[in-house]
């Protein structure tokens, strides 16, 4: 059996709609350094990834920003130059970036919104960064006490304590510095850190000069350490180190000997001058005379 197969033509019409925009991803970078942490009055870079099916616009991109009630919008540069990008002069794919400094501290909510070249239009979904307007800085000592035991009219004391400050907190100290109270007899330069990133720790050694004289005692030296915030607020922190200055009894006398001459039924004086060289009241001197002649 034999046929002839049946043939029939189909035709169809369709469109191709063309496709807005995406943003694949939103980051943020504190100093170079990427995570959801800002710091209040200090720039932070917002970047995202946008794709399109024909051609992204370089220009009129836009980052959102709201927090407590507020809001504020700043552009976004496309990158053409570095990072990720295909194509060109007609790009599917490019890097934005633009730069933003929190005035507040608290959650701000973010999003970004990219063109093509038709005008289409897509905002991302929402990110979060934290801005932080305070941080914490530790000062801490090597030890506590000390005790001089060779403080007279002629001689110091000298302590030396390694200071220590850290930064515990999640944003920057400005302007550490270290200053000192107590007694006039103790003198201490104060000293001046750089300014401390979160995280970082750094120390310096201080030199306490007890004066000469400083009466024997117990001197509490209280170290203050005051910084600035992001925020334009103070911080400090305080620790209090004591220097015992032991008891250091002397004395000297002018002149070291005295000629006298006396005749039969006269008297005659001089004059000894006792100085006391420690850093005690010295209390019922008594003077002897150890040696004399008569001729």
């Amino acid at each position: 059996m034999t046929g002839t197969p049946a043939s029939f033509a189909v035709e169809d019409a369709w469109n191709i709609e063309e496709q807005p925009p995406e943003i694949t991803g939103v980051w943020f970078l504190l100093d170079g350094v990427g995570s959801e942490i800002a710091e209040q009055n200090k720039s932070l870079t917002i970047k995202f990834r946008a794709t399109d099916d024909i051609a992204l616009n370089t220009t009129g991109a836009v980052i959102n920003f709201s927090w407590d009630g507020d809001s504020a919008n700043v552009s976004a540069s496309a990158n053409i130059t570095s990072g990720e990008y295909v194509g060109g002069p007609v790009y599917t794919v490019m890097n934005y970036s633009g730069v933003y400094s929190p005035t507040s501290a608290g959650v701000h909510s973010v999003s970004a919104t990219v063109l093509d070249v038709n005008g289409e239009s897509y905002t991302s979904s929402v990110y979060n960064f934290t801005s932080y307007g305070e941080t914490t800085v530790g000062l801490t000592q090597n030890y506590s006490s000390a005790s001089v035991s060779n403080v007279d009219l002629n001689n110091k004391g000298f302590v030396y304590v390694n200071y220590t400050v850290n930064n515990s907190g999640l944003v920057t100290a400005y302007s550490p510095t270290l200053t000192f109270t107590g007694n006039d007899s103790i003198v201490i330069a104060s000293h001046a850190f750089g300014n401390l990133s979160a995280g970082e720790v750094s120390s310096e050694v201080v030199q306490m000069n007890v004066s000469e004289l400083t009466l024997a005692d117990d001197y509490n030296i209280t170290a203050t350490l005051t910084w600035t915030d992001a925020d334009s607020g103070p911080g400090s922190d305080a620790v209090v180190f004591v220097i015992t200055v032991d008891e250091n009894k002397s004395f000297v006398y002018s002149p070291s000997s005295i000629i006298m001459n006396t005749t039969s039924g006269s008297s005659n004086s001089s004059v000894l001058l006792i100085n006391n060289s420690g850093n005690v009241v010295l209390s019922s001197v008594n003077i002897s005379c150890l040696e004399w002649d008569f001729v």
